[in-house]
């Protein structure tokens, strides 16, 4: 068995985009899509305190969703399930998401990939988060990539197990601990094992109001989180040599306005009600990307998922998840690069509560000629009156 020391993700060269880490053709451009507004999510997400909370008589405990794409006798379908288990007054104690791909013709599909997450928490007695855990194992199936100096992996797994410990001083967060354990096996060579572990401190003036978090890595980077009023306001990461690798500005509400990595720049705007609105992605100073959102006037059951929890200055976030306070009803996207445009449009039904019980995305311009492309999702709750 090889062990390394540190965790070093960029070592990994997948013989296919790693955009797209469970898609085949003829999808590759719904898909594609798809992944980025999934990045979005997560990087855009925000604390459910600010928005108008749907009806407290259902519960939301998830989601499944079906992309399907059609070429003659071609199919091939992009599938999710996400399971959440909340305990009083709401927060999470399990959450999980499987995430993968079949394709083949109308007889037979078979799966190509899949991407498995869960996550736990654990509270004392006073509420407070002590620990989460998240795992998360890739099955890359027939695919092939290389790892290093490893040589090229066939049918290859990649687990990657997250232990996060906090400790709190006067009610507020002080540090926490953090190992991170990941784990590749495939058919043709031997486990490689990774670990890497950090310490984040946080800082807080007299009355409590958070000023700035240091998260050490046993590497040598550090990233440091700055507060303006309590609110996280920016976040950077620093190599081992000082350099910058990354750097996030937030607004107000915590949500994420730009995102700068390398020679890759995301620039987010909101419409007045806190609805993602607009995305540029820009690499050497050309924009590439560009994506336009609009939304209903409903409430969105992903926001009350929490986010924040108590003592914690930080969001936290873990599935795949909006912070938009309203339903996404149709997205447009432009690849400037490809000169490709293409337009999908949702359309829902609403349950009694005004929450979506289910959707049907289609996309209207920029499908491949003569395939057909669609998403349609579940949304599952419980105690709905």
């Amino acid at each position: 068995m090889q062990v390394v020391k540190e965790t070093d993700l960029s070592q990994i060269s997948i013989s296919f985009n790693l955009s797209l880490p469970i898609i085949t053709q003829p999808m590759q451009k719904f898909a594609v899509i798809l992944i980025i507004n999934l990045t979005i999510l997560l990087i855009s997400s925000c604390d459910f305190k600010d928005h108008d909370i749907p009806s407290k008589n259902c519960k939301y405990v998830g989601q499944t969703w079906v992309i399907e794409s059609k070429n003659g006798p071609y199919i091939s379908k992009l599938t999710y399930d996400s399971d959440i288990d909340l305990e009083s007054p709401g927060f999470p104690r399990e959450m999980n998401s499987l995430f993968s791909t079949f394709s083949g013709d109308t007889s037979k599909l078979e799966m190509q990939a899949s991407e498995q997450k869960n996550f736990s928490y654990q509270y004392d007695k006073n509420g407070f988060l002590t620990q989460t855990k998240a795992s998360t194992l890739f099955d890359y199936r027939s695919q092939e990539f290389s790892y290093g100096n490893s040589g090229t992996l066939r049918n290859a797994k990649m687990e990657t197990v997250e232990t996060t410990n906090f400790q709190y001083e006067s009610n507020l967060l002080r540090t926490t601990s953090k190992q991170t354990v990941t784990t590749i096996t495939s058919s043709n060579k031997s486990p490689i094992v990774t670990n890497v572990s950090s310490i984040k401190s946080y800082t807080y003036n007299t009355d409590g109001t958070a000023l700035v978090a240091n998260e050490v890595y046993d590497d040598g980077q550090i990233v440091t989180t700055d507060f303006v009023d309590g609110k996280i306001s920016s976040s950077q990461r620093h190599g081992a040599d000082g350099t910058i690798i990354s750097f996030t500005k937030y607004n107000k509400q915590g949500r994420t306005i730009l995102d700068k990595f390398q020679d890759s720049e995301i620039l987010i705007t909101y419409d007045q009600k806190d609805n993602l609105e607009n995305v540029k992605t820009f690499s050497k100073g050309k924009l590439q990307f560009e994506q336009n959102y609009e939304h209903d006037n409903q409430p969105n059951p992903e926001i009350l998922i929490p986010i924040y929890f108590k003592g914690i200055p930080i969001p936290m976030r873990d599935l795949y998840q909006s912070g938009d306070n309203n339903n996404l009803v149709r997205i447009k996207f432009t690849n400037y690069d490809l000169n490709y445009i293409s337009d999908e449009i949702a359309s829902y039904i609403y349950n009694p509560n005004g929450l979506p019980q289910s959707s049907l995305l289609k996309r209207v311009t920029g499908s491949s000629s003569g395939s057909t492309d669609s998403k349609i999702t579940t949304f599952k709750y419980k105690d709905c009156q």
